[in-house]
């Protein structure tokens, strides 16, 4: 894939785009460093977090079906044999085929045959697991309306952590080809994470940080421009320590919120890296 990145150089006029092709080396400059910083600075600060991500995540952990959820995301943008590595190491205690979710890792996942064994009903608050199940494999068993409007008139939250999950539903549908955006409220999820992610608020928790890196990774997932979120881009790379962790410093935290929160930053950058 081949996509134009427009390198922010100061002056009277802009520059003329940098076409990048990806997937691109992880562990090496991008073809337009020095002159975008910026762009830089996000594949320094994914490498970084992989190899927080790779020191920290035991592959025993419950939770940690998130990484390969998100990693094939990644791996549309970046070669890396790390990247690769972690991924089968996640997968390996994982694919069992006992949770549906494996579909996003692998692609010949399929459902038991039956009938749905949700159905959406109008003020019910349950997982979006089950909303993005059914997008998952909406290929082959469809997405239903009322799937699609119990996403967007009951699990979006006005641009928090409910509306980023929502707005990943949504796309994964359009993505697979199971509805129109028009038939969609990703407009309206686009808008609401865009305000969320500029937000002028504190960041001081590793949950705030985690929120914060949703908003952007499933706002360009929405489709919002690249140069929308820059704001948003240069704070969450202040937030990164030199370990590449994105988690905040000395809270008394469960660790799983590091790991999480590290991941999402890490995939918020990669997606905005990939423009447009």
């Amino acid at each position: 894939m081949i996509a134009a990145l427009l390198v922010g150089c100061g002056g009277s006029s802009p520059p003329p785009p940098v076409e990048l092709t990806f997937p691109l080396p992880l562990d090496a400059p991008l073809p337009c460093a020095p002159s975008c910083a910026r762009e830089e600075a996000a594949r320094v600060g994914v490498h970084r977090a992989l190899g927080w991500l790779a020191a920290h995540t035991p592959d025993t952990d419950e939770l940690r079906v998130d990484l390969p959820i998100m990693y094939p995301e990644m791996l549309r943008v970046w070669r890396s044999e790390l990247l690769v590595a972690e991924q089968q190491r996640m997968v390996a205690g994982l694919d069992s085929g006992t949770d549906p979710r494996r579909r996003a890792w692998d692609p010949s996942a399929r459902l038991p045959e039956g009938p749905p064994t949700w159905t959406p009903t109008p003020g019910q608050k349950v997982t979006p697991n089950y909303a993005l199940v059914e997008a998952l494999y909406c290929t082959e068993r469809g997405m239903r309306p009322e799937a699609s409007t119990w996403v967007c008139a009951e699990l979006r939250d006005g641009g928090g952590v409910y509306s980023a999950h929502a707005a990943w539903i949504e796309a994964l549908a359009v993505r697979n080809g199971c509805l129109t955006r028009e038939a969609t409220c990703l407009d309206e999820l686009r808008d609401e994470l865009i305000a969320g992610a500029l937000a002028d608020r504190p960041l001081t928790t590793t949950l705030e940080r985690d929120e914060f890196g949703e908003q952007i990774l499933f706002g360009k997932m929405a489709g919002a421009e690249s140069r929308a979120l820059q704001p948003a881009i240069d704070r969450l790379l202040g937030l990164q320590d030199e370990s590449g962790s994105f988690g905040a410093p000395t809270r008394d935290e469960p660790p799983w919120y590091a790991v999480h929160a590290t991941l999402v930053g890490a995939a918020a950058l990669t997606l905005w890296l990939e423009g447009p």
